[in-house]
């Protein structure tokens, strides 16, 4: 069996904490710097040509905007994650959205919600 290589994962890591840092001190587009997102995970592939980046977005209404501001803003994001790493190509960056706390909250909901009526029958015997 062939053991999987560490290296996606360190690059991974480096443009994970490249792209947080651009995050922190604020990109130029208006339409990021007034929202709430964060970055979550960058998975590489393991030829390191792709990057997915996953943004978390608190404001369900601004999904849209902030995916637009963070996909202009791709071309900047490129040369700093190039400056960063030490590879021979720059992997393609894809942004995507990421649902996990939508999803989590859903399904608490779904299970309060569950376990009221759980409460209301015994209630009712």
């Amino acid at each position: 069996m062939e053991a999987k290589s560490y290296r996606p994962k360190r690059v991974g890591e480096v443009i994970k904490r490249e792209i947080a840092g651009l995050f922190w001190r604020g990109l130029k587009d208006p339409r990021l710097n007034e929202s709430v997102f964060s970055l979550v995970e960058v998975r590489m592939s393991d030829d390191l040509k792709h990057a997915d980046i996953y943004v978390s977005i608190l404001e369900k209404d601004k999904v849209d905007t902030i995916m637009e501001g963070l996909n202009s803003a791709k071309g900047f994001i490129k040369k700093r994650i190039a400056s960063a790493l030490r590879i021979k190509y720059v992997p393609e960056i894809h942004f995507k959205h990421d649902t996990a706390y939508e999803d989590g909250t859903r399904l608490f909901n779904v299970i309060e919600e569950l376990s009221g009526d759980e409460h209301q029958d015994e209630d009712s015997q």
